[in-house]
């Protein structure tokens, strides 16, 4: 959301019932490199099956490299240093979970790329963890029954 001040790329929508279950696990440590992670998304609009596909959290020097220093801390990449693999147009909020031993976690929301599975050019997505505090204030402003020890 642009507001002239500052810029996040994450938004909250709100069912008509609110269920908010992160869990422990936002840590960064769910999205450092070679974690093994998956993207869901439609893929644009003539798709009508949620696609899935495997991808690996890139180290941020690579990742910062690959895009000439545009990767801010609170962003991290993940596909394949040779492409192939990424989220597209169509995928952007969408959930990115990673493996950790036990279950999934969600790690990222889908931000954005350039192209679709383009070599050294992976998807680009928002960490979880850095907008967390910010989505448990709305979340209690508007139903008043989350509380940040809830979602640690």
């Amino acid at each position: 959301m642009l507001d002239g001040c500052s810029y996040w790329p994450v938004s909250l929508l709100f069912p008509e019932t609110l269920r908010f279950s992160a869990g422990p696990g936002l840590e960064d440590r769910h999205s450092s490199p070679h974690m093994k992670c998956t993207i869901t998304g439609w893929d644009g609009p003539r798709v009508n099956r949620l696609q899935e596909v495997n991808v690996s959290i890139l180290a941020f020097d690579v990742c910062n490299e690959y895009y000439k220093g545009r990767i801010m801390p609170s962003m991290f990449c993940a596909g394949k240093d040779e492409g192939g693999l990424d989220a597209c147009q169509g995928d952007s909020g969408g959930p990115l979970s990673c493996f950790t031993g036990t279950r999934h976690k969600l790690a990222g929301v889908v931000s954005w790329g350039v192209g679709c599975g383009r070599a050294r050019k992976p998807g680009v997505y928002s960490k979880l963890q850095q907008h967390i505090l910010w989505m448990s204030d709305i979340i209690s402003q508007l139903c008043g029954c989350l509380y940040l020890d809830q979602i640690r």
